[in-house]
């Protein structure tokens, strides 16, 4: 099972289309429990541009304690890698006008294999806040001048995207997909 937390993204949509061949349950943040969700269940955090990470812990209160709690795979889409980076302690920076549009992202050393050997991909991004750093716990896959793009946790099924790859074409698709399909097999096996 996937659960897609839906934080209001206007991309929910297409990021169900991709999931369409999986058992898929959309919940809404207020009624997010992340003591029912067992560790063989697959965590989506959706983007949003309603009520930004910063300064609003209480309203993303059940989300934050599923990122500390849940031991199985999370995926973090825009504001859900912002809130993945917020719930261990990285800084979020408000950049001086909003990221909207087609932009190049670079793989890093170890990003290439998530996007199957290419060394840049063009992405679809609509942000106001960027991470800049990560902590040790954290490996870059990926970055562009404004940030950090695509990260994983190195030892917990973690995984955040900065941009949206549910509206990034082929490309986009790709790397979601081939994620989804390596994290299901690493929770069944």
């Amino acid at each position: 099972m996937i659960i897609v937390v839906d934080n209001g993204s206007k991309h929910t949509k297409k990021v169900l289309d991709l999931l369409s061949d999986q058992d898929v349950k959309l919940v809404e943040p207020g009624r997010l429990n992340s003591t029912e969700i067992t560790g063989h269940e697959l965590v989506i955090l959706s983007g949003s541009r309603r009520v930004p990470v910063l300064w609003h812990n209480r309203h993303y209160k059940n989300e934050l304690e599923l990122i500390r709690r849940h031991r199985g795979p999370i995926i973090g889409i825009c504001l859900g890698f912002e809130l993945i980076a917020h719930a261990f302690g990285r800084p979020l920076h408000l950049l001086s006008r909003r990221i909207k549009g087609k932009r190049t992202i670079h793989a890093t050393e170890a990003g290439l294999m998530y996007f199957d050997g290419k060394q840049q991909i063009d992405v679809y991004e609509a942000h106001r806040f960027a991470i800049r750093k990560l902590g040790r716990e954290f490996e870059v896959l990926a970055q562009s001048r404004a940030g950090v793009e695509f990260a994983r946790h190195v030892s917990r099924p973690i995984f955040g995207m900065q941009f949206h790859p549910e509206n990034s074409g082929i490309a986009g698709h790709e790397i979601f997909v081939r994620l989804i399909y390596t994290l299901n097999n690493s929770v069944k096996n």
